[in-house]
């Protein structure tokens, strides 16, 4: 009887302990109009039921998808505070690109934003030192400065719907990964992203208020799992600091007690 109450008391103590660790995803589909009632728009945002994501058997669509047009923005509020957590969404690139792609300027991007509005955004940018005709890039931005705070992740632009997962781990910080398989080039450290409170999708900016060639971006199947506070601080390296004191420029020599340049 002893054995049998110890073992029912160690049952339910596991069972308390999977429930308080355990966090469950939530699902965000593109069926109908009223799939954007929780989400904040700005400009052409639409939900699209002829262009979802194709399910990788029979080829029919995962319901629709959310449809960004340039100059558009979308946002959704998580929860009032930031955390740590992880964020799916399948983005679908058909390879639009600017006429010129060494010129500044900005596709479309997605990503997650924090509390205060910042966001941490993967996508298309363009710049004399990027190649967002072929490849993605982050921006850390408040939305001002499209190309601010860039670090490009290694990543090629490859035609069609794609997973992107960005993994705010609460003690490692914030990766990203396409596909589950190739992690982007990403230094949270340096970023100024200090946890996420929701997601922001954002459609083609272009430059001075042209686009690039009109890029749309669509969004389907986004999955969010909420973690709790972020233990790990990003850290911010410091400036180098020499060795030794700089050699001087011109020799002296004392003359009298006072130092002259020779």
């Amino acid at each position: 009887m002893q054995l049998r109450f110890l073992a029912v008391i160690v049952l339910s103590l596991g069972l308390m302990t999977c429930r308080a660790g355990a966090q469950q995803a939530r699902e965000i589909t593109f069926h109908d109009a009223a799939d954007l009632s929780a989400w904040k728009t700005t400009g052409d945002v639409s939900i699209d039921t002829a262009d979802g994501r194709p399910v990788q058997s029979g080829g029919s669509q995962a319901g629709g998808s959310l449809k960004i047009g340039p100059g558009a923005k979308a946002t959704l509020l998580l929860r009032p505070t930031d955390g740590a957590g992880t964020v799916e969404m399948w983005v679908k690139d058909d390879l639009t690109k600017s006429p010129n792609p060494k010129q500044a300027s900005a596709g479309p991007r997605w990503g997650l934003v924090q509390a205060d509005g910042h966001m941490l955004l993967m996508g298309v940018l363009y710049a004399p030192y990027l190649a967002g005709d072929t490849t993605y890039a982050t921006s850390d931005t408040d939305g001002t400065a499209p190309l601010e705070a860039v670090q490009y992740s290694a990543l090629g632009r490859v035609a069609g719907w794609h997973k992107w997962t960005f993994d705010f781990d609460d003690a490692k910080g914030l990766s990203i990964t396409l596909d589950d398989q190739k992690k982007a080039r990403f230094d949270w450290n340096i970023s100024a992203m200090n946890g996420f409170a929701g997601i922001a999708l954002l459609g083609d900016a272009g430059k001075n208020g042209v686009q690039n060639s009109a890029q749309t971006l669509w969004v389907s199947d986004v999955t969010v799992t909420l973690g709790g506070e972020m233990k790990a601080k990003r850290i911010v390296p410091s400036p180098a600091t020499p060795q030794a004191d700089p050699a001087p420029e011109r020799k002296v020599e004392l003359l009298d007690g006072i130092a002259m340049p020779v």
